[in-house]
């Protein structure tokens, strides 16, 4: 078959294979087709209007069977992808629906449970971090309190050593202040 032909400009022959269902290839492989369907039957099954159907089958470029005959029904084959939610695949029994529902809903659920469990792991994982955190940071104030508990301890002690000192001073000077001519007389 050669590689340049679009799935619509293949033979007839090549298209249609036991079954009805049709296999033809594009530039990115294979594609499976549903049996060859009036566009009235497309429409059907796709639950979409007849033009609707037609410009689709334009724009996808679904392979496409005129007829020998004037006035008879031109024929399509859907991919399979496109026909996967139609009326042909729906389900027969109401009992079907609510499987499908529940179903449908149980996965949503484990869904839901599964980033409840991410974000209950995220909340653990930071309240950890937070309580590491807080824990070196008291211990760092802590030290802090202790060295300034420390200076001011220093600070006191340095306060009284300036009052010793400015008193040892002040009697310094008295004792000069009385004496002072004496030294002038011992020359």
């Amino acid at each position: 078959m050669p590689a340049d032909l679009r799935p619509n400009e293949l033979p007839v022959e090549e298209q249609a294979s036991a079954g009805g269902i049709g296999v033809a290839a594009s530039g990115r492989g294979e594609a499976l087709y549903t049996p060859w369907l009036t566009y009235r039957e497309a429409a059907h099954q796709l639950n979409i209007s007849e033009a609707a159907v037609a410009a689709r089958a334009r724009r996808r470029k679904w392979p496409k069977l005129q007829p020998n005959r004037r006035g008879a029904a031109v024929r399509i084959q859907v991919p399979i992808e496109q026909s996967s939610g139609s009326r042909l695949d729906s389900p027969t029994s109401d009992n079907e629906l609510r499987v499908r529902a529940l179903d449908a809903a149980a996965q949503r659920l484990s869904g839901l449970v599964e980033q409840e469990r991410l974000i209950s792991y995220v909340e653990r994982r930071d309240r950890l971090e937070a309580q590491r955190q807080t824990a070196l940071f008291r211990g760092q104030l802590r030290v802090a309190q202790s060295e300034c508990a420390a200076a001011q301890r220093r600070l006191v002690d340095a306060e009284i050593r300036v009052s010793e000192l400015t008193s040892e001073l002040d009697a310094a000077r008295t004792q000069l202040g009385r004496r002072w001519w004496w030294f002038w007389r011992a020359w």
